[in-house]
């Protein structure tokens, strides 16, 4: 076997176990870690019944349901409009102590995977960014990038969720 088929062996190789790292992201992001893809925030709701000083009982608040904010192509600016969206986020993180913020970017599966995992990465940055301005403490945020489902539109590709965990 000559040198130049032993790199491409690597490359078979290094590119297969890519695509398993991505496929176990893309399984764990299904198995519910980071729950289904909304438009808009909901509002809060009462998720059930806790005393309060006093003794009486009052409805708790459950974290909002996941935001998602989609990116123009190619760019890792924050959405026009995002930032009302994004505050409302920081409210619901900071109204709920010890709560966790899961910021979840995606990517085509197409094309070249380093690069648009690059991109969904400074996405990320860039919404992790803002909410650290808005006043959520970075111990709180975490980070996390993933393929799209192979047939997703390209909007569902330039997605980023955030939800309070």
């Amino acid at each position: 076997m000559t040198r130049g088929a032993t790199g491409k062996n690597f490359a078979i190789a290094l590119g297969a176990a890519v695509a398993l790292l991505l496929a176990g992201v893309y399984v764990w992001q299904l198995s519910g870690q980071f729950g289904p893809a909304r438009a808009t925030l909901a509002p809060s709701a009462p998720v059930g019944a806790a005393p309060n000083a006093a003794g009486a009982t009052v409805a708790a608040e459950a974290p909002v349901a996941p935001a998602q904010l989609v990116f123009e192509a190619g760019s890792d600016r924050l959405p026009a409009g995002s930032m009302d969206l994004l505050s409302r986020v920081a409210d619901d993180a900071r109204a709920h102590s010890g709560a966790t913020v899961e910021i979840s970017g995606f990517y085509p599966s197409g094309g070249d995977a380093k690069a648009e995992a690059d991109l969904a990465t400074r996405r990320v940055q860039a919404a992790r960014h803002a909410l650290e301005a808005n006043g959520v403490p970075a111990a709180s945020l975490r980070g996390g990038v993933g393929v799209a489902p192979a047939g997703s539109d390209e909007r569902a590709a330039r997605r980023v969720e955030i939800a309070v965990r």
